[in-house]
């Protein structure tokens, strides 16, 4: 039996071997098929910026491993993992991984952890990491990051994060979708559903949502953008804040204020009650343990409830909103309007500094640059327009009074026109209203005074006179006919205005801070005192000409008839313009009818666009258009071109300074005459003489007595200009054709040279260089060893003299004496030649060259 078992067995060994095999590769297949099913439900190490394939194929692993990167001596990095598998292109695989990353100083390090990394060695011993699940990021500066995966670039010190991404700095802390941190820089962006939480003292708690905010370096600046919405706890109060962009603004470990723009928003509520709501293009707000100050600017408004929950509008192109004192400040196109029970009130201007009471009802308000107030009740409207306004509240919050000053303007409408007349008050200065029960009780008007005083009936040439003051003290004689005296303080204003209107009439204005006038009999004026910053101004009729004469006070005459100023003496800090001429003085006297200025102490000095003089005496005679100038006389072109070339200077926009004792102007022909020790400059060079006279028109001058000059330089034979000095009794130049001409014992000097003739002729360049020069009768010549005379010599810029004469000699130390008609001299080759009948000591031949030695 057991051999049949036996034979039996081995029978069917094929089918049971078969069979057995057939199991094993069943239970492989499962094997591996179950693998690849583990193998799928692991996470994939991929990551934006991660190589797309890497190698499979393994060359070292390492437990346990630790790296560490040394530069010039200093820690780099540290590597730590638990595994680190290295592949054949060089990257590895990290378990566990841990990685220290240093600064500069090799002291401070980021700590970078994860549960697995992939990790690429790049150029300069740095490298890129891409980390996964568990991930922490802890830098130098207290920024900390989790989040699952992660990526790092050693050599920029960036990292990013894919996924759900938590982070804390301080204060600071939240989550978004994706993070980007410069580790050096201290700075971190944050992408995609941003939720940020900020904790401060005083139960201050903020939290913030948008899809994109940036953490600035130093921890001090947060902005956030795109769909921005701001929740702020304090201890009280509830707000909530809206807009495109916000800047958060932190120290010393709480938020100190935000900034928004782009339709900004805030509403503010206590418990379940909405006390303020704000909007603007930008809005600011000092958030220091409570929302201290609210900024808005651009299409700013803000809508408060008082206790009743009646609403205060308020609007404008800025607004302050002060919380610890209650304050509004609202700028540009201000408005504010607050409405009740018993009626609304409407404030606007340019301008507002509003206060409110606790519950926020108006409490008081100033309004600036063009204030309007409405005050509207069931029976009428008062309405009110000034400059400025004050307007206050009593206790019981109704409106108790209004100051309105600068052009102030009253209306009171009714609204049942069979009850009520419509009222309007108007006063230049101020007006004063007062309420009652909220109904307009009082009026007080303030404003200036005017005198007006009309022409003679039948007189032509009599004036229209007023005058007009802050206030006005009147003294009229004894039968109360006719003024004395007028005292005028404050802002005060005397028109005269002749009733025919000619070229030789003015309209004249005088101003000042107070004046008294004495009236002859039948209320003309006679005399008039003009104190404090006086100005008087006389305007032609027809062509807008005008005479300003200023000064510390004025004292005035005035013609009996034609009640026109015939005198003014003006004393302290005196100033007169007329066109384009000014003056000033300590004082100035006007006569009319001769309208003579004259200009006494103080440094009198005269000018207009071109030039600046200064005398001790001053008389300018505006009708005739002449100057009179005395002692110390002073005059300065602010440039050669304003000269008008009259000065043979070289530089055109150096000033040129002219000093005499006396001068006269006649600016209508243009003529300036200076007189005794006149002199004219420029830099070094100079015109001396007794009499200038400047021809502006002709382009000329005029120099007579004792004439010196220096106004020009003769290059030498070694490049080297000098100088040239010359003395005459008379100089002229002429601009047109640059010449320059001396009369009368011309000496001229060039340092050892020296010529000495009757009349000379320079003839200048553009650059005030000497083209040529001709000296004329009995000339004299002088150089070192050299002597020469004659009728007539010549210099040109090819440096040959030409001496001409009956006849013409030179005598030289060394080489003899030559004559001649015409003798030339070589100055570059040291030579001279005589032309014509001659004679020397030395030959008789009629034409004669010899070498000259230096």
């Amino acid at each position: 039996m057991q051999e049949e078992k036996k034979i039996k067995f081995y029978l069917n060994f094929p089918f049971y071997l078969r069979s057995f095999a057939l199991i094993v590769l069943g239970i492989s297949l499962f094997v591996l098929g179950y693998s690849f099913y583990q193998y799928r439900k692991k996470p994939k190490f991929t990551m934006e910026g991660m190589p797309a394939e890497l190698s499979k194929e393994v060359v070292a692993v390492a437990y346990n491993y630790e790296r560490i990167e040394i530069e010039n001596g200093r820690n780099k990095y540290l590597v730590k993992a638990s595994k680190a598998t290295t592949f054949t292109d060089n990257h590895q695989e990290l378990e566990n991984v841990y990685i220290e990353v240093y600064d500069e100083s090799g002291q401070n390090k980021d700590i970078l952890s994860a549960n697995y990394a992939v990790y690429f060695p790049t150029a300069e011993k740095n490298f890129k990491a891409f980390f996964f699940g568990s991930v922490k990021v802890e830098t130098r500066d207290s920024l900390s990051v989790k989040t699952e995966k992660l990526s790092y670039d050693r050599a920029t010190e960036l990292a990013e994060t894919e996924g759900e991404t938590e982070f804390s700095r301080q204060q600071i802390s939240g989550k978004s979708q994706k993070v980007k941190v410069w580790v050096a820089k201290n700075e971190a962006e944050l992408f995609d559903n941003v939720q940020i939480n900020l904790e401060g003292n005083q139960n201050q708690k903020v939290a913030i949502r948008s899809e994109y905010a940036k953490l600035e370096a130093g921890a001090e600046r947060v902005t956030f953008e795109n769909n921005v919405v701001v929740n702020f706890q304090s201890s009280e109060e509830n707000y909530n804040f809206q807009g495109t962009r916000l800047i958060c603004f932190l120290s010393e470990k709480q938020l100190k204020s935000i900034e928004l723009t782009g339709k900004a928003e805030v509403v503010n509520t206590r418990g379940e009650k909405r006390i303020l709501k704000a909007e603007a293009d930008f809005l600011k707000a000092d958030v220091i343990g409570d929302i201290k100050r609210v900024y808005l600017r651009g299409n700013s408004k803000v809508e408060a409830f008082d206790s009743n929950g009646n609403p205060v509008f308020s609007s404008a192109d800025s607004i302050i909103y002060d919380q610890t004192v209650r304050k509004l400040f609202l700028e540009g196109n201000a408005e504010i309007s607050q409405h009740g029970s018993e009626g609304k009130t409407l404030l606007k201007g340019n301008k507002i500094q509003a206060d409110f009471f606790s519950d926020n009802h108006i409490k008081g308000a100033s309004l600036r640059e063009r204030a309007y107030l409405k005050h509207e009740t069931t029976d009428k409207i008062v309405e009110a327009s000034a400059l400025q306004m004050d307007v206050s509240y009593s206790e019981s919050r109704k409106i108790r009074q209004a100051s309105a000053s600068g052009n102030a303007n009253v209306v009171v409408t009714p609204l049942e026109a069979k009850s009520y007349s419509k009222a309007s008050v108007s006063a230049p200065r101020a007006i004063r209203f007062s309420f009652q029960n909220n109904a307009l009780s009082q009026i007080q008007t303030e404003g200036r005074t005017t005198i007006f005083l009309a022409a003679l009936a039948g007189v032509d040439n009599s004036s229209n006179r007023k005058l007009t003051a802050d206030k006005i003290k009147t003294f009229l004689d004894d039968k109360g006919k006719n003024l004395l005296r007028v005292e005028a303080i404050g802002n005060v204003v005397v028109e005269i205005e002749p009733v025919k209107r000619s070229d030789e009439n003015y309209k004249t204005t005088i101003v000042s801070e107070q004046m008294d006038c004495d009236f002859y009999e039948g209320n003309n004026m006679k005399s008039c005192l003009a104190f404090k910053n006086a100005k008087a101004i006389q305007e032609r009729f027809f062509d807008g000409g005008q005479r300003i004469l200023t000064a510390d006070k004025f004292f005035l005459e005035f013609e009996p008839v034609t009640q026109q100023a015939s005198k003014y003496e003006a004393s302290g800090r005196a100033r007169y313009s007329e066109g384009d001429r000014n003056g000033i003085a300590n004082q100035i006297t006007l006569t009319e009818p001769d309208r003579i200025v004259r200009l006494r102490g103080g440094e009198p000095t005269i000018w207009d666009s071109k030039a600046r003089a200064k005398a001790g005496q001053i008389d300018w005679d505006t009708k005739q258009q002449r100057s009179f100038l005395h002692q110390k006389v002073s005059t300065t072109y602010y440039n050669q071109r304003q000269s008008d070339g009259t000065l043979p200077f070289a530089n055109p926009s150096a000033p040129v300074y002219i000093t005499a004792d006396s001068a006269e102007f006649n600016h209508r022909d243009e003529i300036g005459i200076y007189m005794g020790n006149a002199r004219a400059w420029q830099e070094n060079n100079y015109i001396r003489a007794e009499k200038l006279v400047l021809h502006a028109r002709q382009r000329s001058l005029l120099a007579e007595g004792k004439v010196q000059t220096l106004i020009y330089k003769i290059e030498k034979e070694n490049k080297s200009k000098q100088p040239v000095f010359v003395s005459s009794d008379k100089m002229t130049y002429q601009d047109e054709n640059r010449l320059v001409r001396y009369d009368g014992s011309v000496d001229i000097r060039q340092g050892t040279d020296r010529i000495i003739s009757e009349s000379a002729e320079i003839f200048l360049t553009e650059q005030n260089e000497v083209a040529k020069a001709i000296a004329r009768g009995n000339v004299r010549l002088s150089q070192p060893n050299r002597q020469a005379s004659g009728d007539y010599i010549e210099y040109g810029k090819d440096e040959i003299v030409v001496l001409r004469g009956f006849p013409a000699k030179v005598i030289d130390a060394q080489q003899g004496e030559l004559q001649g008609s015409q003798i030339l001299l070589n100055l570059k080759e040291n030579r001279v030649t005589s032309e014509g009948k001659s004679s020397t000591t030395s030959s008789g031949r009629n034409r004669s060259i010899y070498k000259v030695k230096n």
